[in-house]
């Protein structure tokens, strides 16, 4: 090769290179994600620590069903929710075979199910439950 064959060959591999250095380093000096920051009440920052429900204990769960006043079912325990079965999924205890014949009822899928101290079901439609607060003790 001569001298300006090669000078050609090391620009482009010269600029092959500041390309991939120029990309590397801009998709490393991505923004962070924002940390999780709790919210603020009253003006202060709420305690930093995340608390999940545990959905084995009982809950006064208080709900506006249907547009009307506030509902509150007392000492229940949220068991599950409505929905088409699917293959490989439990359903009420047992495995399902893909097929629902509540398939057709679209308008109950992802009501929340919950119990009753008296072991009844009761169905609530989605965005209904405002908020749960737990049961007193006996």
């Amino acid at each position: 090769m001569n001298g300006g064959k090669m000078g050609i060959v090391a620009g482009c591999l010269g600029g092959f290179i500041a390309g991939v250095c120029f990309t590397t380093l801009g998709c490393s000096s991505r923004p962070k994600q924002p940390e999780f920051q709790p919210p603020s009440v009253g003006g202060q920052k709420a305690p930093s620590a995340v608390r999940e429900i545990d959905f084995e204990k009982r809950y006064d769960l208080h709900c506006v069903l249907f547009d009307k006043e506030l509902t509150v079912f007392r000492d229940c325990k949220v068991v599950g929710y409505t929905g088409p079965a699917k293959a490989g999924v439990v359903v009420d205890g047992g495995s399902s075979s893909g097929f629902s014949s509540r398939d057709h009822f679209q308008y109950f899928d992802r009501w929340l199910v919950i119990e009753h101290s008296d072991g009844r079901l009761a169905y609530i439609p989605p965005n209904s439950l405002r908020y749960l607060e737990a049961t007193k003790g006996p």
